[in-house]
């Protein structure tokens, strides 16, 4: 007898829970039927029966009016902070900027530079004649005055059928003094003359 009243009254709670879903969903008023033995079936539009049996008992159910909303509860509490994420794709290469503005002007530099005395540079020149059609080679020398001077530049004239096959600086020695030397060779008669521009230095 226990455990058959146990499983009506689980029964009946299943039962009132589906009910009271169905009738929330349904806005509407559910009508029970309930037998001497505990048994419960519902009655109305859209069930097998419509009304009672005789000596069943009536159970109306229904819904009233939604109640005032409750007060909010309090804030959780934050969460843990999640790991970093993975570094995202490289992104595009962007535009190329515009041209920004010329900036002001610097101050002038000082000037500080050594100059050279145009009255110690001097010119000195070497002839050399006597080439002819018997293909003579030569080389022509200008040297400077003394063996401390220095030549800075230097050059070389000749006459119509004369080849000049190299002209540049000689740095003296100790038995030679610095100057510009000239190499040539004609197979005419004709000259070549080497010149020097040495720097005195005291």
């Amino acid at each position: 007898m226990k455990i058959k009243t146990i499983g009506v009254a689980v029964f009946g709670l299943v039962l009132f829970l589906g009910l009271w879903s169905y009738s929330q969903a349904k806005n509407s008023e559910i009508v029970l039927c309930v037998k001497h033995n505990g048994l419960v079936y519902v009655v109305g539009e859209g069930f097998k029966k419509t009304d009672c049996k005789n000596n069943d008992s009536l159970l109306s159910l229904g819904t009233g009016p939604q109640g005032i909303q409750g007060i909010p509860g309090p804030q959780g509490i934050p969460g843990v902070a999640g790991n970093d994420g993975l570094p995202g794709p490289k992104g595009d290469k962007g535009d190329i900027g515009e041209i920004g503005p010329t900036g002001p002007q610097g101050p002038a530099g000082s000037s500080s530079g050594v100059g050279i005395d145009k009255s110690r540079i001097y010119t000195r020149y070497s002839l050399r004649g006597g080439l002819s059609a018997a293909s003579t080679y030569v080389i022509v020398r200008a040297s400077c005055l003394d063996s401390n001077d220095v030549p800075i530049s230097g050059g070389y004239m000749e006459t119509s059928g004369v080849r000049v096959l190299s002209s540049m600086a000689i740095i003296g020695t100790s038995t030679e003094i610095s100057g510009w030397e000239v190499s040539a060779e004609s197979d005419v008669n004709g000259t070549v003359t080497a010149s020097v521009n040495c720097l005195q230095i005291d």
